[in-house]
Formats: structure tokens, sequence, C-alpha cells
């Protein structure tokens, strides 16, 4: 991903964190380790992604690889190199390094979709992200 598009998702998901209350249902302390949470929280985490990132940038109808502009579905993809739950432990880490702190669910659902800004989200249609996910 160019520096120049990690900008622009750095811009979007600064701009809109300010004014975002999606995270305003979390209300569960979460006190397991951070690899529990994390897997305990992946179907969440898929539905965040989804919901924060369908409008702006990510609401463009063109395949980021093939640039096909006719699939029925395009789906947001995590790079192969960082997907999603290394993502959400990248953040974890981040905002709660002693395992043994309760942390607030809404912090880490929030801290999880900032730490977006240093790791890219392709826009692929189903077919190349099919592709993409099978590739070694």
């Amino acid at each position: 991903m160019s520096g120049e598009r990690l900008a622009k998702q750095k811009e979007f998901i600064d701009r809109k964190l300010e004014t975002s209350k999606q995270f305003d249902k979390y209300g569960l302390t979460l006190v397991d380790t951070n690899l529990v949470i994390i897997s305990s929280l992946m179907g969440e985490l898929r539905n965040i992604v989804l919901s924060f990132f369908k409008s702006g940038m990510y609401s463009v109808k063109k395949c980021e690889h093939c640039g096909t502009e006719s699939s029925k579905q395009f789906e947001r993809a995590h790079s192969k190199g960082v997907p999603r739950n290394k993502v959400a432990l990248y953040a974890l880490n981040r905002i709660r390094p002693d395992e043994t702190v309760p942390i607030k669910q809404s912090c880490f659902i929030r801290a999880f979709i900032e730490e977006h800004t240093r790791h890219p989200l392709w826009i692929l249609c189903k077919d190349c992200h099919k592709k993409y996910d099978a590739s070694a």
C-alpha cells in the first residue's frame, strides 16, 4: 500500500472517530488474557470493520486488485501480513500491556479501529478476496 493511500485511510479513521457513537454499545469490562479476548470477539471485530468502513473511501465499488466494477459484492480485506487478529493484538497490547488490568470493551474496540491507521484495508471483489486468502 502506498504511503499516500495509508495516509488517506488514517485521515478517514481520525475524522470518523471524532463523531462516531458506534462504540457506546460496548459496556463490558474485559478481564481475560489478550489472546482470549481477541478469540472471543473475532466475530464482533469483523462486524465493526464492516460497519465502520462502509462509507467514504470504502464505499467505492471497484476492486483494488483487478479493477472490476461489475462485481455484486465488494469486501474489505486485511493485509495478509497483518490479519484481523494481529491488528487486534497490536491494539490490545498497546492499550493494555499488563494483562492483569481490566479494560473496557469499548476502549478495546476503538483501539482496534485506531490500529487500522497503521495497517491497510483493501477493497476487493469477492473472487479476488478468495484468491488472496487462498494464496501462499
